[in-house]
């Protein structure tokens, strides 16, 4: 059995003691960085990024606002009881969509207009657009209910909404005919009519479909790539694409892909920052 000489012992346990010092560092600086309970979360502020994951406990919903103060939502979904229900949160005394409208405008305190400039919806799930199921108001607006994106849109007024399949819908087979789709149409096709709102299918490739609106010169290190959906990818090179599946003719129509596998995906990239949302991809 080997014996440490002394100079190689002290040399240990030094390098020990200088591990667990930059260790203990390492911690508390983590926790020093996270807010802590019942403290008043920061506003925005340029050149900032906030992400913010809105967790309702019945859907998923995602708030992004931008260096230059352009303002995202990424899907707004309500979930109904089911095997895999969770808590409603903050509680189930208001809707999900409600709880999504009161942090969002809490967020976007800093802006004169209250306003989103985009929402992204990745797919045509309910937990991620909304359900009619769980729905028990009508709009007072235009001929549809108001539950998930429905029901942020009736509240917070939006610029532009982008999703996989405007606006025949038929992809990888029709989908226009079930209640949440037609509702979620009636909707888009209102706000189009009598607010003016943009309506896009989402382009696979581009970085051109979300940008900063307000002062894009000044972060010229800011990309939105448009990364997949409808099993087209992009390659990495300019704006080009590939097929992910193969001609859906040759596909039995028991493996036609369905909602998951068709997500839109975006990457979101601020300098060495990159962030990823493509629904449930």
């Amino acid at each position: 059995m080997k014996t440490l000489s002394k100079k190689t012992f002290f040399l240990f346990i030094q390098k020990s003691f200088l591990l667990t010092v930059i260790l203990l560092v390492c911690f508390q600086t983590v926790l020093f960085a996270q807010a802590k309970q019942g403290e008043t979360y920061p506003d925005w502020t340029t050149g900032y990024m906030d992400i913010h994951h809105i967790n309702t406990g019945k859907g998923e919903c995602v708030f992004v606002i931008l260096p230059d103060g352009t303002t995202m939502m990424i899907d707004a979904g309500v979930k109904g009881p089911g095997p895999r229900e969770a808590i409603a949160r903050p509680d189930d005394s208001r809707s999900p969509g409600e709880w999504i409208i009161r942090y969002v405008l809490r967020m976007m305190r800093p802006f004169a207009e209250k306003k989103l400039d985009y929402i992204f919806l990745t797919h045509f799930d309910g937990d991620h657009m909304g359900n009619m199921q769980f729905s028990k108001k009508k709009s007072d607006k235009g001929d549809y209910m108001l539950t998930g994106i429905t029901e942020v849109g009736e509240h917070i007024p939006f610029g532009k909404i982008v999703d996989r399949n405007w606006p025949d819908y038929h992809f990888p087979r029709p989908i226009s005919n079930t209640a949440n789709m037609q509702n979620y149409i009636s909707f888009v096709k209102w706000q189009i009519i009598n607010k003016g709102v943009k309506v896009e299918q989402f382009q696979v490739g581009s970085n051109q479909q979300f940008l900063l609106l307000k002062q894009g010169d000044k972060y010229p290190e800011f990309e939105i790539r448009n990364i997949a959906a409808n099993g087209q990818v992009w390659t990495g090179v300019h704006n080009n694409v590939r097929n992910h599946f193969p001609p859906l003719a040759s596909i039995p129509a028991s493996d036609i892909p369905g909602e998951n596998q068709c997500c839109a995906a975006i990457r979101i990239s601020y300098g060495k920052f990159d962030y990823f949302n493509g629904g449930d991809l």
